[in-house]
């Protein structure tokens, strides 16, 4: 018996095919592109995503004989990107990715019309551009005719889940994206949905994760090459789905992603709010389990813009040589603020910084400091995280700056943490195929998906004097910021 995965996220969508065993037998990945149309504006095709998500799942199904026995799949999803589409389903413009910031005037209506503290109240997160409810509301005021012609305003699980069902069902983690969700209720609100312009008829039906959403339509089942007694697990967002698979499934877990920005969710029995900070509390894929979400957004970008411009060599060689100079850099300090300072001082002002640097020094001591800073930054949100209850254990790590021993350990030695990481790397698209596995009765719980799926677990505890040397660099970092945002507060005010 087999199930699949699929992560269609905001660059490609990957797949893969999991046995009841919980060895993964195939995955594929198809990338496609975002459209700069205008100032402030990106944007993709949704027919990309179906296409790649056919494309990966023909692949990863190819050499299987017996397609009868691959019995449900489901979806992580990218998250606040939108989608008009008619009566049948169709898009009617480009997708206007999460990213785009557009819709600046729209949100400063919005916040004549409420105070930001009751938007992030009820959506659990800061109103940005980056969600539906702008975006449908700019689209009122500069795309009428479009607005007007449009069926259901759609994310790209929903979208998604419509294609492969013939219904229109979203998650409450990607509906929180939305900023048209209420969080503590798991509905939409007619607040924020008159604020968009919109009635909940607009909008798909609200369902939550590891459900059914229907079996294959048959039109579905024809492109995939698969059987109409698949069944279609609801999904969830990324990020969520990311957690399941790595097992942060339970109170105090903490998961941390290491892409281009890297985000740190962290595990709750209640949702967590803060106006000073702005942790984005969500509803996690299992059931009576919160998230909360924060991210350094320049945490990945740091280092590639290190190697970019100083260094020819590998990040293995990189490595090694900056994990003799601990001592030498000691006063070398690197903060990762290219976009201005996120979680937990956001400060849109400050810029990345580099100090401390003495003819002694050279890129290695550089590279350390990055990697130092970066690791700095996620300390910073472990704490808040913690003084809020969050009882926190082992840190579970993915992506790219899990491959490197040294980053590792330095953000075991300043955590306090023991960090885990892992030889399976996708772990949303792990998680949906737990997700799909628990809902066909694969695996009994996600606990049992995880352990089946993630067999092989490296364990980097911190070492103790090295622990003791990093909390003293910290408290010094502390201070950097302080120094870092009286300056640029003045430059810019």
């Amino acid at each position: 018996m087999y199930v699949i995965g699929i992560d269609v996220g905001t660059t490609g969508t990957k797949a893969m095919l999991i046995n009841d065993k919980g060895i993964v037998l195939k995955s594929a990945y198809r990338g496609y592109g975002i459209i700069k149309s205008g100032r402030n504006m990106v944007e993709q095709k949704a027919e990309d995503w179906w296409n790649s998500l056919v494309e990966t799942v023909k692949e990863c199904i190819q050499d299987v004989n017996d397609r009868y026995n691959i019995l449900a799949l489901s979806i992580s999803s990218q998250g606040g990107s939108l989608v008009p589409v008619d009566k049948e389903g169709n898009p009617l413009s480009n997708v206007i990715v999460w990213m785009d910031k557009r819709g600046i005037d729209q949100q400063n209506d919005l916040l004549n019309l409420h105070p930001g503290e009751f938007y992030y109240k009820k959506t659990g997160w800061k109103l940005s551009p980056g969600g539906n409810l702008i975006q449908i509301k700019w689209l009122k005021e500069n795309a009428s005719d479009l607005f007007e012609g449009t069926y259901k305003f759609l994310s790209t699980l929903d979208f998604i889940n419509f294609k492969l069902t013939g219904r229109y069902v979203i998650d409450p983690t990607n509906g929180a994206m939305t900023h048209l969700i209420d969080i503590n209720r798991g509905l939409w609100d007619e607040e924020l949905l008159s604020a968009a312009g919109i009635n909940e008829k607009k909008l798909a039906e609200v369902m939550e994760p590891g459900l059914a959403v229907g079996e294959l339509a048959a039109s579905a089942a024809e492109e995939l090459g698969l059987g109409t007694t698949v069944k279609v697990i609801n999904g969830g967002h990324d990020q969520y789905c990311a957690a399941v698979g790595a097992g942060a499934i339970e109170e105090g877990e903490l998961f941390l992603s290491t892409g281009t920005a890297w985000v740190l969710l962290g595990t709750f029995k209640q949702p967590v709010f803060d106006l000073d900070t702005y942790i984005a509390p969500g509803r996690h894929i299992v059931n009576n389990l919160w998230g909360g979400l924060v991210s350094v957004p320049t945490g990945g970008v740091s280092m590639e813009w290190f190697k970019d411009n100083f260094a020819s060599e590998s990040f293995r060689d990189i490595d090694n040589k900056a994990s003799l100079l601990m001592k030498r850099a000691e006063n070398v300090f690197f903060y990762p603020y290219f976009n201005g300072s996120g979680y937990p001082n956001y400060n849109p002002n400050v810029k990345a910084s580099l100090m401390g640097l003495g003819l002694e020094h050279d890129r290695y001591d550089m590279a350390l400091a990055i990697m130092e800073g970066v690791a700095f930054e996620i300390n910073h949100a472990i704490e808040e995280f913690r003084n809020k209850g969050c009882k926190t254990g082992h840190l579970r790590m993915l992506g790219g700056g899990s491959k490197s021993n040294l980053w590792t350990e330095i953000i075991a030695n300043v955590t306090g943490a023991p960090v885990l990481r892992f030889k399976e790397t996708e772990a949303a698209c792990i998680g949906a195929a737990i997700i799909a596995g628990v809902g066909c009765g694969i695996f009994p719980d996600y606990r049992d998906g995880y352990t089946s799926i993630m067999r092989e677990e490296i364990l980097t505890e911190a070492d103790k004097n090295k622990s003791e040397f990093y909390r003293e660099k910290y408290a010094m970092y502390k201070q950097g910021i302080k120094f870092i945002e009286e300056y640029y507060n003045k430059i810019f005010n």
